[in-house]
């Protein structure tokens, strides 16, 4: 029987475990719980049964979860605390609370916060905002809100606690700043990732506070005849020791909505922090024009199918037997060669001699739409000195507002990140490696001096009707979806790859280590995807077959779908791998 994971338990929990849900509150209260800089996948490789509970959907009779796997930070700004708070507060993107960076401030006179909005309908509904640091000026200076900043998070903490025990209380707003000072912290040598042992210590404080929280919720005298909603989300995710840069591991933020009104299971459609507020608003009973708002109510859940991992198979390869499917795997190359790999034989590319070396997957061009691409990846120590470092904007004399604020994509910006480097390719069927017009690719490379090491990293073109002329990954009608990097600090052993793009509108990347450590990180598809370009899908280069982008190093168990697969499916195969069953071997 396959190895089941605390994920997978908990899917089947969302799946199965779900309550009616009803269409509107009739006494609402709220909780949000705002983790500032907690990412996506924190929940999963960390201890914390108390969000564990909220997601199996096993708080209290009759509410639900919709865990919002694919949240992404808010339009128009970087991914800091600043601008996300503000679309959080407002509804709206950037455009128009105008925060853009860390050091900008909103007016609130213009975009209201969601705490005026409220007591603007409802002036004696009671609320209360604690906080460690003002990045804002006051959010709002209602009667009606106890604005309180703090001097610690053990004081935001106790805070909440005392304000939910008051039997007026009807909204508590609640930061939890931990996360993003040990992500940023010096001594903490994992910064945002979920490995580290600062984090887990502080997400653990942070389940083990919000289990106390919700105590006294539950113990309030009339809390049988009150509806409440719980968000716990965060503001920004962090890639190494800092964050605000694009890509999926700082813009994919943690998020669960926990309600009555809500169902149960993985949320359906695209979302991003501005529907926080718009979900606030509808539980709220606020009667609003959604025209004022960037956002959506989270409310919907997708009908995620059982296991079947065989389903919509179009191509397997254990790199040691004929290949599965009508694709057909062709070398390109002379040094292509069997070698002992995780399952048995696998396919290693020497490139060290700079001769061309890859192989073409025949007949992968004729696939088209949402798909799946999974492996196991062991590279070579040599391909560590083949990376060149990556610096998003070369220009320094572009401020930040100039990038952000032109959506429609008009103003050059000289960036290396798309241009000719030594950037070893994995596998692509980019048949320009200049400008990027259509295809997708997973290479490595190192960005930033984040990076300790170099990095898986997904990208992959979109439809858009622009022409690519820098990294606009922020905005929602970008050219580009670049999804990593993954640093590879695992010299000499497999890792585990898998890109899947699913019904949802949604492209998730994960990546899983020998220590058990599963990664995700997601981004918006928005427009059509270009990565069919006519050519066919090539491993160890990219399908131009330039040698300069050569991959160095091993690969097995090589597998496409032509549909999206569920984050249980792709977790299940590589946990069944850390065990030593190869794909075909899972039950």
């Amino acid at each position: 029987q396959a190895m089941k994971s605390l994920l997978q338990n908990t899917i089947l929990s969302l799946a199965l475990s779900a309550a009616p849900f009803l269409s509107a509150a009739d006494n609402p209260k709220a909780l949000v719980l705002l983790m500032d800089g907690a990412r996506a996948d924190v929940v999963f490789n960390m201890k914390t049964p108390v969000l564990q509970s909220l997601l199996n959907g096993a708080w209290q009779d009759g509410y639900n979860c919709n865990y919002v796997y694919n949240m992404q930070t808010a339009f128009g700004c970087e991914a800091s605390s600043a601008g996300n708070h503000a679309s959080m507060m407002t509804g709206v993107a950037a455009s128009r609370h105008n925060v853009l960076q860390w050091l900008d401030t909103a007016d609130y006179t213009k975009t209201p916060a969601i705490f005026d909005i409220i007591a603007g309908q409802y002036p004696d509904t009671k609320m209360c905002f604690t906080f460690l640091w003002r990045e804002l000026p006051v959010v709002s200076d209602h009667p009606a809100l106890e604005e309180k900043m703090m001097n610690n998070d053990q004081e935001c903490f106790e805070t909440a606690r005392e304000f939910a025990a008051r039997p007026d209380a009807d909204f508590i707003w609640w930061v939890f700043d931990g996360t993003d000072w040990e992500g940023h912290s010096p001594g903490n040598p994992g910064g945002f990732y979920p490995y580290s042992a600062h984090q887990q210590n502080q997400v653990e404080l942070a389940d083990k506070w919000l289990g106390e929280v919700l105590n006294t919720i539950t113990s309030r005298p009339d809390f049988a005849n009150e509806d409440w909603m719980i968000i716990v989300t965060s503001d920004h995710g962090g890639y190494g020791k800092t964050h605000g840069l694009p890509g999926g591991h700082c813009q994919t933020p943690l998020t669960m909505v926990i309600s009555k009104e809500t169902e149960h299971g993985i949320a359906a459609g695209r979302h991003n922090l501005t529907d926080i507020t718009v979900t606030l608003l509808d539980h709220f009973n606020v009667d609003y024009d959604p025209a004022d708002y960037d956002g959506s109510v989270i409310r919907e859940v997708q009908d995620i199918p059982a296991v079947d991992l065989a389903r919509c198979l179009e191509f397997y390869w254990d790199c040691e037997s004929p290949a599965y499917g009508n694709i057909v795997p062709v070398a390109d190359g002379s040094n292509i060669n069997a070698d002992e790999g995780l399952f048995g034989n696998c396919i290693s590319f020497d490139s060290a001699s700079g001769e061309k070396c890859s192989v073409v997957l025949e007949g992968s061009r004729e696939l088209d739409g949402n798909f799946s691409i999974s492996m196991w990846v062991k590279p070579d120590d040599a391909v560590f000195g083949k990376m060149d470092t990556v610096r998003w904007i070369t220009d320094e004399s572009l401020s930040l507002n100039t990038r952000m604020d032109k959506s429609d994509i008009t103003t050059p910006i000289r960036n290396v990140l798309h241009q000719p480097l030594v950037r070893p390719v994995l596998l692509s069927t980019i048949t320009d490696s200049i400008y990027y017009t259509s295809g997708m690719e997973i290479a490595m490379q190192r960005l930033v001096n984040e990076a300790q090491k170099p990095g898986f990293v997904f990208t992959t073109c979109r439809d858009t009707g622009k022409t690519w002329i820098g990294s606009h990954w922020e905005l929602p009608n970008a050219p580009f979806l670049e999804l990593g990097p993954y640093d590879y600090t695992w010299e000499n052993q497999w890792v585990y790859l898998c890109v899947t793009v699913d019904d949802n509108g949604t492209v998730l990347f994960y990546y899983g280590t020998p220590d058990g450590t599963f990664y995700n990180i997601a981004g918006p598809v928005g427009e059509k995807l270009l990565w069919n370009t006519g050519a066919d899908i090539r491993l160890g280069s990219d399908a131009a077959g330039w040698v300069a982008s050569n991959f160095h190093g091993d690969v097995d168990d090589i597998a496409i779908w032509n549909r999206g697969l569920t984050r249980e499916e792709a977790e299940s195969i590589y946990r069944n791998g850390l065990a030593g069953k190869s794909l075909l071997e899972i039950e």
